[in-house]
């Protein structure tokens, strides 16, 4: 099982926000998950906004997929999980 941390545009913004991240990765470290933190990723955008209109933008959702698919390569899963529509 992996988890994946989303990050949202409250998230982004301030230590209050960064502590709670920080709990919920150890919890999910301390259940023994592989985990995805996508929050770096997202901080190292130059145009963060971007990334969010009142959930994702579709940018925000590309980057979000493309991680999650490098994510699952890395760790041995098939990249073979496009739809059929995209084959």
């Amino acid at each position: 099982m992996h988890f994946v941390f989303l990050p949202s545009r409250r998230v982004t913004k301030g230590r209050e926000a960064d502590v709670r991240r920080q709990q919920i990765l150890a919890t999910v470290h301390a259940l023994g998950l592989r985990t995805l933190d996508l929050y770096p990723v997202f901080l190292e955008r130059s145009r963060l906004a971007a990334l969010f209109y009142h959930h994702y933008s579709e940018d925000g959702y590309r980057l979000v997929g493309e991680q999650i698919a490098d994510y699952l390569s890395r760790s041995g899963h098939p990249r073979s999980l496009a739809s059929s529509r995209d084959r």
